[in-house]
């Protein structure tokens, strides 16, 4: 996110996203991604705070808006949101495991 948010200090005319089409409205896409991943984080923090508690509780919780084709996806993106906020959960490689507290 804080990419993001650097790329808002420019003075882009263009950006080239890794998917979708190249486009001219730079900051308004640049906000709907700085705004759809604290929406998504928001959701993880709630599903962790009402006992999601393992890594496909949460996925499961969190990501319930997105089709089974995605979740590999949703996977690498829970856990880059799970190490920003600091919430530690056992591994996706074994996420049913109790936690080592």
């Amino acid at each position: 996110m804080h990419s993001l948010e650097k790329l808002l200090t420019l003075d882009c005319k263009l950006i080239v996203p890794a998917h979708g089409h190249p486009a001219g409205n730079v900051h308004e896409l640049i906000n709907q991604q700085l705004d759809h991943r604290r929406w998504r984080e928001e959701k993880i923090k709630r599903a962790h705070n009402e006992g999601a508690q393992t890594f496909n509780d949460l996925l499961a919780r969190a990501y319930d808006d997105v089709p089974e084709q995605a979740l590999p996806w949703a996977r690498h993106s829970l856990e880059a949101h799970l190490a920003k906020l600091g919430i530690e959960v056992p591994s996706r490689h074994n996420p049913d495991a109790p936690r080592a507290d």
